[in-house]
Parts: structure tokens; C-alpha cells; sequence
């Protein structure tokens, strides 16, 4: 019985080591690194992610900005709403692609079986004419806009300016067998502005990934788990 037991701890220990292959940090975008722009109270880097904005002029349409109307008029939605001092600014301007907020992070590699739910809320500020805001969040295999694997995604739109969605965002995606050990990147996008040609401002915060393992692997916990009390008694 003790080396059956030691077996499935072991089994329990390599399973476990391997969901945690997959974590998202700085999800609520608090750790800052440099300064992009001075305007709104400061728009700076979100530490942990790549900031992918197609003009490198503009990197602050995609930075982390204070939740506070006292520095920051474009964030309209009730005190309290965001998950800390700071939310990401994922913005969208006249001029095309070139000036849609987008970042990423690299979450690692995937494990088969193991299934990946990501949670966010969404805010709404004061578009050009009213615009409402919209967003994208993906899971994808490359820090890239454009990747070439999109394993799920799911669009928000809608937000008027004040508007606060909790868990605005929540999908899932099923690693495969083809999937294990592949990388799994975190992808953020405002939505174009459309025809009309005019400013959608907005965010994210209290972005969070919740990794559940193959149903084998808590088989195997459960099973441990006896074992142990088994031999307690």
C-alpha cells in the first residue's frame, strides 16, 4: 500500500507542476513600469505585458491608468469599481489599426485536458459623440494581433460611458492532446472605431485566469486521498 500511495503522490505532484505552467500576472494592472504619456494622471507601461499597438507613438492606448476622475476624467464608472488604484486603458483613435490599443501576455504552455477560463470586467468612458465602447480578449499561440492559432475568443460592446461590466468577460477553451506543451498568450484589443471614424475609450481590470486540470488528474487527488486515510487508520 505504501508504494502504491507514494506512486500516486508522485503521479499527483508531476500533474500538479504541470497546471501550474500556465499563470497570469499583474492581471488588475497595478505594477507600472515607464512612463508612455503625462495626460490622464499618468499612462504607463502595465508590467508583464507586451504592448502590441501597431503605432509606436501611441503605446499609451493600451497602458495602465488610474482609476480616479480626480486624475483621470475619462474614468467615469462609480468609485470602487475597479480592482485597485489602476485599470487598462485599451483605447481606440482615428487613423485606423495603427492606434487600436492591443497587449498581450505570454501565460505560458498549455497541458492537455486542462481547461482555461478567463474572467474580466469591462468599463466605459467618454467616446467621441457618445461611441460606445467595445473590446476583445482571445487566447491565442503568439504575442501577436494577428496570430495564427485563435483558440477562443469573445467581443464585449456596448458600454456606455460610465458603464461598469463585472465579468463582462468569461470563456473557456479545452487544451487538446495536439495542444500540450504549446504556448498559450493572452491576447487584449479594443475594437475598431468604426465608420463614423471617432474615438471608443474604455478598459479592462481585475483580469484573471482560473485553470482547472483533466478530470484524470483529480481522479487522481481523490484517490491519493484515500489512500492516505486508509493508512491512517
Amino acid at each position: 500500500m505504501k508504494t502504491a500511495i507514494s506512486s500516486l503522490l508522485l503521479a499527483l505532484n508531476v500533474a500538479g507542476s504541470a497546471s501550474a505552467a500556465v499563470v497570469l500576472t499583474n492581471g488588475s494592472f497595478e505594477s507600472t513600469g515607464g512612463l508612455y504619456l503625462g495626460a490622464l494622471g499618468g499612462l504607463n507601461e502595465p508590467v508583464g505585458w507586451t504592448n502590441l499597438t501597431g503605432n509606436a507613438g501611441v503605446l499609451f492606448q493600451a497602458s495602465s491608468a488610474l482609476a480616479s476622475v480626480a486624475f483621470n476624467p475619462e474614468f467615469t464608472s462609480a468609485a470602487g469599481s475597479a480592482a485597485g488604484a489602476r485599470y487598462l486603458r485599451l483605447a481606440s483613435d482615428p487613423g485606423g489599426p495603427a492606434i487600436w490599443g492591443a497587449t498581450a501576455q505570454n501565460l505560458g504552455t498549455m497541458v492537455a485536458g486542462e481547461t482555461y477560463t478567463i474572467l474580466a470586467d469591462v468599463f466605459g468612458g467618454p467616446g467621441d459623440g457618445g461611441r460606445l465602447y467595445g473590446a476583445r480578449i482571445s487566447l491565442v499561440n503568439q504575442v501577436s494581433q494577428t496570430p495564427s492559432n485563435v483558440y477562443a475568443s469573445q467581443v464585449v460592446d456596448g458600454i456606455a460611458n460610465g458603464g461598469f461590466v463585472p465579468n463582462g468577460f468569461n470563456f473557456s477553451y479545452t487544451a487538446s492532446v495536439a495542444d500540450n506543451g504549446q504556448p498559450l498568450v493572452l491576447l487584449l484589443q479594443a475594437l475598431d472605431n468604426g465608420a463614423s471614424n471617432q474615438s471608443r475609450r474604455g478598459g479592462l481590470d481585475n483580469v484573471r485566469l482560473d485553470v482547472v486540470p483533466e478530470p484524470s488528474v483529480a481522479l487522481l487527488g481523490g484517490v491519493a486521498a484515500l489512500g492516505l486515510l486508509r493508512r491512517r487508520r
